[in-house]
Parts: C-alpha cells; sequence; structure tokens
C-alpha cells in the first residue's frame, strides 16, 4: 500500500536492534511498533528478503547449535530443518 513511504520513515529512524541479518521476527515487530508498519507490512518485508537463496553460514548455528545447546533450533519446522541440513551438513565452509 505505502511501502515505499513507510520505508524512507523507517530508514530515517533506524534502530540498532534491527541492524543484525539474524533479528527475529518478535524483536524486529517490537523496533518497528514505533513507526507505522503493522505485522502484514513486516511479514512482506522480512520474506522479500529472504527469497532467493541463502549461505550456509547463516543458518548453521539453527541446524546443529541453536543457542550454544549443540542442538537444533526445535521451533524450526522440522521438514525445512531435514532440507536445510541435506543442504548445509556439518561444518560446511562454503555456502
Amino acid at each position: 500500500m505505502e511501502g515505499r513511504r513507510r520505508f524512507r520513515l523507517f530508514q530515517a529512524s533506524p534502530s540498532s536492534s534491527t541492524d543484525s541479518w539474524s533479528v527475529s521476527f518478535a524483536d524486529a515487530l517490537s523496533a518497528f511498533s514505533n513507526i507505522v508498519l503493522d505485522v502484514v507490512d513486516l511479514t512482506i518485508l522480512l520474506g522479500s528478503h529472504t527469497m532467493g537463496f541463502c549461505h550456509c553460514m547463516f543458518v548453521m548455528d539453527r541446524l546443529y547449535d541453536f543457542k550454544k545447546t549443540g542442538t537444533p533450533d526445535q521451533t524450526m519446522d522440522a521438514g525445512l530443518r531435514a532440507s536445510l541440513q541435506g543442504s548445509c551438513p556439518p561444518h560446511t565452509v562454503t555456502p
């Protein structure tokens, strides 16, 4: 609807909590609550930045050592996790 205008508002007032590529959806929603983005806008914005491909290095911790527990992220969909583990075996160095 007014995505470009809203994005300009966000650029004018960036939050350090959204600077990380690994920010959670809940944290991003909280950070965006001070501007005019709603949950639908945020879903579209975050989703559009994950289309295409992802390098293994960005998901390895969630696949094998989530929050230094030595186990995968149990909140991740099991089918997605299995698929990603097939593409990104442990100790993968390259994408």
